[in-house]
């Protein structure tokens, strides 16, 4: 009953556009001083025991990217209703424009506060992931991306809900040049499990 009570709570967070598993990140960095954005439409669909429930894709989502150093980007996502995100993303390999193979790792850190309540009966809800970003570039128009990741999801304040640690793999996919259109997911596997998905328009300005 706990772990239903915890999906269906994700469900309502998901819904209200404060909570993201979405990543959209390639191998490879934006460069110092360099920013790129995304605007995306997510939604939600997972599985319990005995079950499965669904949300319709309507949560749009804000991500941008700035490049600290030539191998480092801070990496911000706001959601429709004051969801806030953050991370970094640090290059390892194959960051050169020309390079056909990237790899990075990153860290993503997001919560909800949600005061009292009779609905859920928690003070909030937190989500920390780390990914590893890999990305093939056979051409300059398109990108494929896999990021596997553990992210774990938690309560705070109060509560029965019980935290939730998943591995997942995140694909999608780019095509374009300072415009790209993405399509992508987000699985997080296990004895309930998580999907998101979502697709829209990445861009940078340079």
């Amino acid at each position: 009953m706990t772990k239903h009570l915890f999906f269906f709570g994700i469900l309502i967070l998901s819904l209200s556009s404060c909570y993201t598993f979405t990543h959209y990140q390639t191998g490879k960095t934006v460069g110092k001083g360099k920013t790129d954005y995304a605007v995306t439409i997510n939604g939600l669909a997972g599985s319990v025991p005995g079950g499965f429930g669904s949300l319709p894709p309507f949560k749009p989502e804000f991500q941008m990217s700035y490049g600290i150093t030539d191998d480092l980007d801070a990496i911000f996502k706001y959601s429709a209703i004051a969801g806030l995100h953050g991370g970094l993303k640090y290059s390892v390999l194959g960051n050169d424009m020309d390079s056909r193979f990237a790899a990075a790792i990153g860290a993503n850190f997001g919560g909800l506060f949600l005061g009292g309540g009779d609905n859920i009966g928690v003070g909030g809800f937190y989500n920390f992931s780390i990914p590893v970003h890999l990305s093939y570039h056979p051409s300059e128009i398109f990108a494929f991306g896999l990021s596997p990741n553990f992210t774990s999801i938690g309560a705070f304040g109060g509560g029965e809900l019980e935290s939730l640690s998943r591995f997942g793999v995140a694909p999608h996919i780019e095509v374009g040049r300072r415009i790209k259109f993405v399509l992508g997911l987000n699985a997080l596997f296990g004895t309930v499990s998580v999907y998101e998905y979502g697709l829209g328009v990445k861009w940078n300005p340079r």
